[in-house]
């Protein structure tokens, strides 16, 4: 008996937790789904790489993301049918039992799938977009069959927009951390400084300048010596956020900009604690790995880290937008005394939520009820 055909379409794929998702996905569920992957093939040679790597059958073609970039933007409404038609016939051609598409803004897979009359189910990342796409969700939501949210806070979000038919499947899936990967390792500090680190791409959503702004304040506060490394990718339209964020730089500040890592495990484990200072987030899945390596965590009050972070020994949840909080987060840190019970606690809450094996089960399931 052949296997299910499950097609994922996305048409941005320059990184970030979606991508992670799909291929985690399709390697787990290959034993018992055809897992093929459509793809934005614009700056995403990385992604296709992994897939390649990995041997997840995929097809990178032209697929203009929505962006608030102008000439971008004019392309994207021009070519808007003809991308549809194409993917209409990429469809037709694979004939998937289901198709799973990303995120409110991606609506091309979606319209494709419609003409194509298939079942499609509609993952959704977010808990604040703009206001366009609000009304792209509500008008365009009662076309699919089934909903998955990254979070009970992003649940909560799409709900206040459109609540979903009782035809319409719908659940709550945690991001899947690979908890063998992500465990703890030996400590290899290279000096007594407290060591603090935070992993995303670069952009003002990350609430860097937030960041900074504590570091300043916290200088002023304390004698101690720390150290803060930013690691992540600039793109390059956003090349002028981070030139502002070096420009908030003061000397002996110790932040450094480390650009994009390969292997963060590696990088956790040779630091103390994660800061992450999102202004909005679904479901923060380097924090869920920072946990998972037993890291204490600074995380603004973002998706369900209110429900993970809920007592002192796992971490501290701050305000967003607050470089005081954060200052006063990493003070109380810097006299933290840590041990292996308390990380091991911290490992267990990753474990217990968002371990990738009964995670990668759920998504099965969701899958299952709509073939």
């Amino acid at each position: 008996m052949p296997k299910p055909k499950l097609l994922h379409i996305t048409e941005e794929a320059r990184g970030g937790g979606p991508l992670k998702i799909i291929v985690m996905i399709a390697e787990a569920l290959h034993p018992v789904f055809d897992v093929e992957v459509v793809y934005g093939k614009e700056d995403a040679e990385e992604f296709a790489n992994i897939l390649n790597v990995q041997g997840i059958k995929a097809d990178g073609i032209s697929l203009h993301r929505l962006t608030k970039d102008p000439w971008h933007l004019i392309k994207y409404c021009l070519l808007f049918p003809f991308e549809v038609i194409r993917l209409f016939f990429l469809i037709r051609r694979k004939d998937p039992d289901l198709i799973h598409i990303h995120n409110a803004y991606q609506i091309k897979g979606l319209l494709a799938g419609k003409m194509a009359g298939k079942s499609i189910i509609w993952h959704l990342h977010d808990t604040q977009s703009p206001r366009m796409v609000e009304r792209l969700f509500s008008y365009f939501s009662s076309w699919v069959d089934g909903f998955i949210y990254s979070s009970y806070r992003t649940q909560s979000y799409y709900h206040s927009l459109r609540i979903p038919t009782k035809t319409q499947r719908q659940s709550v899936i945690q991001s899947p951390i690979d908890v063998e990967r992500f465990a703890p390792g030996k400590t290899r500090k290279q000096n007594d400084v407290c060591q603090f680190v935070s992993v995303a791409y670069i952009n003002p959503n990350k609430g860097f300048h937030n960041l900074i702004k504590g570091a300043i304040e916290l200088q002023k506060k304390t004698k101690k010596t720390f150290a803060i490394e930013i690691a992540g990718p600039v793109l390059e339209n956003q090349s002028r956020y981070f030139k502002s964020l070096q420009q908030q730089l003061e000397p002996n500040l110790p932040i450094h900009f480390s650009g994009k890592i390969e292997e963060v495990p590696e990088l956790l484990n040779r630091k103390d604690c994660y800061i992450c200072c999102s202004d909005f987030e679904a479901s923060p899945i380097a924090v869920w790995e920072a946990l998972s390596m037993g890291k204490y965590v600074i995380c603004t009050d973002v998706g369900d880290v209110s429900m993970i972070i809920d007592e002192p020994d796992i971490g501290q949840v701050i305000p967003t937008g607050d470089p005081m909080a954060i200052m006063e987060a990493m003070l109380f840190f810097l006299s933290y005394e840590d041990d292996v019970e308390k990380r091991l606690k911290r490992r267990a809450k990753v474990i217990e939520h968002f371990e990738s094996i009964n995670i990668l089960s759920q998504y099965r399931k969701a899958y299952e009820e709509l073939i």
